[in-house]
């Protein structure tokens, strides 16, 4: 298993870009999303789109944790999904039934 963690401000902004290299020997990975503050919301829904804008991973009902980066939510990923290039990982907060966006999150992966 590797570990990626994409923070509010840093992967949603225009910045640099966060980058995973994935071995051949990995078999998960798992995105650790950061969550703003303002963000209070009881669950969290992730969705991951590879290069073509499909959707190749999407879970509900996510709790989030606090960590010493702040709350978050983990979502794991087979590493079999994953090719090499640039990635979108939805963010949306869930509330009474009512799902919000609340960001959009890049990552490059590079497979070795």
């Amino acid at each position: 298993m590797v570990a990626l963690a994409l923070l509010p401000g840093l992967s949603r902004s225009g910045g640099g870009v966060p980058a995973l290299t994935v071995a051949p020997t990995v078999g998960t990975v798992r995105l650790l999303v950061g969550i703003d503050p303002q963000d209070d919301y009881p669950q969290f829904k992730v969705e991951v789109r590879n290069p073509n804008n499909k959707v190749i991973g999407a879970q509900n009902n996510l709790h989030p944790r606090t960590t010493k980066a702040g709350r978050t939510v983990l979502f794991d990923l087979p590493a079999s999904k994953l090719s090499s290039g640039r990635y979108e990982l939805a963010l949306k907060g869930v509330k009474e039934g009512v799902t919000e966006d609340l960001g959009y999150y890049y990552f490059d992966v590079q497979k070795k």
